[in-house]
């Protein structure tokens, strides 16, 4: 359901977290085994979100921002998400709402509640491993 960017964002942030150190963008890149220049706009978005820091220089990289159990999932994966993820309708009609529903409103009206409800409620603390959480 997540965008790529999205994706590398949320796996960028949990490697962080796990690790509980500072990484520079290409060991994170050969960690997830996604291509570094890609992931090197993705971190900076990240850093300009406030949800990481970053330091230039010998023994620089980046880190979290705030511990893991302050930040939700929704402010990693919302920067790239776009404000249409989840669209509105499944089937793209303009029209559609709880007034003049399509054939799917029902169904899609539950997931994106599951979807909004997972974004603001989970934290990053949440999805690392426990030997990690801190």
């Amino acid at each position: 359901m997540f965008s790529q960017s999205a994706e590398y964002a949320l796996r960028a942030v949990l490697l962080l977290a796990e690790s509980g150190q500072r990484k520079g963008g290409r060991q994170i890149a050969e960690e997830l085994d996604v291509p570094a220049n890609y992931l090197s706009k993705i971190l900076m978005q990240l850093c300009r979100q406030g949800v990481l820091d970053s330091q230039k220089g010998w023994g620089g990289g980046f880190e979290l921002a705030k511990k893991p159990g302050e930040i939700r999932i929704g402010a990693v994966v919302g920067p790239f998400e776009g404000s249409e993820t989840p669209r509105d309708c499944i089937l793209g009609s303009d029209r559609c709402g709880d007034d003049d529903p399509c054939a799917l409103h029902s169904y899609w009206k539950q997931i994106k509640t599951i979807y909004e409800m997972m974004t603001e409620r989970i934290t990053v603390a949440d999805l690392v491993r426990p030997t990690a959480r801190r």
